[in-house]
């Protein structure tokens, strides 16, 4: 009995979860989204890799695998720092960044994300 309550919980539970990821809407591509939007997903990716980063680091005894993955994002994010400070100095002054900085930057994304 208390088996199929907690069945019917989870299954109840899992309908909710669904219909609530149904509301959040259409998720806009990078290119359709504002300066001010793509300076925030900009900083969000960062700070995601950079914490990312920092939770290896700390974990130290890195196997050669981890040391390689630790000195890429180092320079990746030291480079993304860079291009991250002048793309929201753009989206703060409300105009778009060129077309160079954003392709240096989605790149850089892309790079981070890959490892």
């Amino acid at each position: 009995m208390v088996k199929r309550r907690l069945a019917l919980l989870l299954i109840l539970f899992m309908f909710a979860l669904a219909s609530c990821a149904g509301m959040q809407g259409d998720v806009k591509s990078f290119t359709d989204m504002t300066p001010k939007e793509k300076a925030t997903f900009v900083m969000s990716v960062y700070n995601k890799q950079y914490d990312s980063y920092l939770t290896l680091y700390k974990k130290g005894d890195w196997t050669d695998q981890e040391k390689e993955v630790l000195k890429v994002k180092y320079e990746l994010l030291g480079e993304m720092e860079t291009y991250t400070k002048l793309y929201t100095g753009y989206a703060e002054t409300g105009v778009a960044a060129p077309a160079e900085t954003e392709e240096a930057l989605l790149a850089l994304i892309d790079k981070l994300l890959a490892l």
